[in-house]
């Protein structure tokens, strides 16, 4: 693809590792002029470096402050935004037994309340047309063992952009429903026990791919989908899927 994005400015929350970072590539690579967000000020201003990010805000979604001053630091760095990709997200890895309280508000601090807010923030600063995406979950609707807080949390998510669309039609929201991928953060603090317990329910219910998709390929994807959207004002992507091809996994 050409510079498509030449004039464009895009903000890419949760941009220092993952599928967020990849993302933030690409959109560069597209001509985008990137702000980046995320809580780890070191990989954030190493990417910022690496592609000439119009600016770099350290931010963590799960305190609300926060959450606004994202958006402000973003216009000053940038101007009106025509794109703002919500790609930050956490789960714990734990039967629905073990869930305590912390496990729940951070997960849903994170995945939702930090979405919600960030677009409340964002709505008054977005240009004509803008889209607002937000990568959620193939599990939604059909939550995984030990993954439940985040099936829940992602189906919440789903739920306020619904209704982000009816409260506010004049801007483009989108939900991508992502399948397993490898390259993330996402699984880095889970242990072998916890995934252990969980995998053969994976697999017997049909939940696990023979392949995985790459984060890098991924966000480069997503980028791609959504800079073609952006030059198409009249086409609503509103919520799509992205899996791995290939067969699923079955017990022996």
């Amino acid at each position: 693809m050409d510079r498509v994005l030449d004039g464009r400015t895009a903000l890419v929350v949760g941009a220092s590792s993952g599928i967020g970072r990849s993302i933030a590539l690409r959109l560069t690579g597209l001509g985008a002029s990137v702000v980046l967000a995320a809580r780890r000020t070191e990989k954030l201003e190493t990417l910022a470096a690496e592609i000439g990010a119009a600016g770099v805000v350290t931010a963590d979604v799960r305190i609300p402050e926060d959450c606004e001053r994202i958006i402000v630091e973003a216009t000053f760095a940038a101007g009106a935004l025509d794109l703002v990709v919500y790609a930050t997200g956490t789960s714990p890895l734990k039967p629905l037994a073990d869930l305590d309280g912390p496990d729940w508000s951070t997960t849903l601090a994170t995945n939702v309340i930090g979405a919600s807010l960030v677009t409340r923030a964002a709505i008054p600063v977005l240009s004509p047309n803008a889209i607002v995406a937000y990568l959620s979950s193939e599990t939604v609707g059909r939550p995984r063992h030990s993954l439940v807080a985040y099936a829940a949390s992602k189906a919440a998510l789903e739920e306020v952009v619904r209704g982000y669309r009816v409260e506010h039609p004049e801007v483009r929201f989108a939900c991508l429903a992502l399948g397993q991928t490898i390259g993330t953060d996402f699984g880095n603090g889970f242990s072998s026990d916890s995934l252990g317990a969980a995998w053969p329910s994976w697999i017997a219910n049909g939940e696990m791919r023979a392949r995985y998709m790459d984060a890098d390929d991924l966000g480069g994807c997503i980028a791609e989908v959504l800079a073609v959207a952006l030059a198409h004002p009249e086409i609503d992507l509103e919520r799509f899927a992205l899996r791995p091809t290939g067969p699923t996994l079955g017990l022996d």
